[in-house]
């Protein structure tokens, strides 16, 4: 009884305000014969539910997937939810003032590169090393921060400490996003190698208190602990997203890719990432990390 009163002032106390986050669109789900919920996958990473009835809004963020560009969601800021991992709900889309910077699609090469094409990854020489590297990343990031912003900083700041880390993208299917009703469509995080260990190891200091294999790191995210099929290239994800019968990819990059799109854009013909970029650092550092002076050192 406690905690249904417990949960009953939460909602209370959070129902009448709202949020509004700025992204863009990268997909939707439409609602099938019985359902009255839209899925609305965002750029941020974000899975949120539109109802079928707010046609205004549902015409907005087809324009956002269609034209590729920035809206501003306001969501029912109901912090509820974020305890029990719910969905969050959209009240309202409208365009956004702020411009979406994606990197325009080219022609196709014959090669199309992986995004671990010709980088090494720095090898740690033991689970101590990497439990004070892991101690070293910074935990004072915002609430609501992106999970690629986290981890451009994480991996930026481990290549000034010496270490190439890459970056581990989990990638979840309609078929986990709909039977568990989950919240996110993917995550990412640094990982790094460490001798002696025959899996990765992820460095994802929001949501683990140590290094962690790369199986049990998945399974924080992975409701039933189902594996998944690591491949090297996003056609292998998204060709398989809407039917397939897995429920998550897993894809590993360098630690240079800041977006899905960055990977996703290998085989369309643009250039392999091999250094970082000032404005997506500034970017990363402007959404995840709470204090940040604006300098990148």
């Amino acid at each position: 009884m406690r905690v249904l009163i417990i949960l009953a002032a939460l909602l209370a106390t959070t129902l009448t305000h709202a949020k509004i986050i700025t992204t863009s669109v990268h997909d939707i789900i439409e609602p099938k014969k019985g359902e009255s919920k839209y899925l609305v996958l965002a750029t941020s990473g974000d899975v949120f539910e539109l109802d079928a009835e707010n046609t205004d809004a549902i015409d907005a963020a087809y324009f956002s997937l269609n034209e590729k560009v920035l809206v501003d969601i306001d969501l029912v800021d109901l912090s509820i939810n974020k305890i029990l991992g719910v969905r969050e709900n959209i009240t309202n889309i409208k365009m956004s003032n702020d411009l979406l910077e994606i990197e325009s699609e080219a022609f196709v090469n014959e090669f199309v590169p992986t995004p671990l094409d010709g980088y090494s990854l720095t090898s740690i020489y033991n689970l101590d090393d990497a439990n004070k590297l892991f101690r070293s990343q910074r935990t004072r990031t915002k609430r609501r921060s992106q999970c690629y912003n986290r981890a451009h900083v994480w991996s930026y700041e481990l290549k000034k400490r010496g270490v190439n880390s890459g970056k581990i993208w989990i990638f979840f299917t309609k078929r986990y996003i709909k039977e568990y009703r989950y919240k996110w469509w993917f995550h990412v995080a640094p990982y790094i190698k460490v001798k002696g260990q025959s899996e990765s190891i992820v460095m994802d200091r929001e949501f683990t208190r140590k290094p962690e294999t790369e199986t049990k790191w998945k399974n924080i995210f992975m409701k039933n602990n189902a594996p998944c099929t690591t491949v090297e290239y996003y056609s292998d994800y998204r060709n398989y997203f809407w039917n397939g019968p897995k429920f998550c990819y897993i894809i590993k990059s360098s630690m240079y890719y800041w977006q899905p799109f960055n990977i996703e854009n290998l085989e369309k013909g643009e250039p392999e990432k091999k250094s970082w970029v000032t404005k997506e650092l500034e970017q990363a550092y402007r959404n995840a990390i709470r204090g940040w002076d604006g300098e990148i050192r």
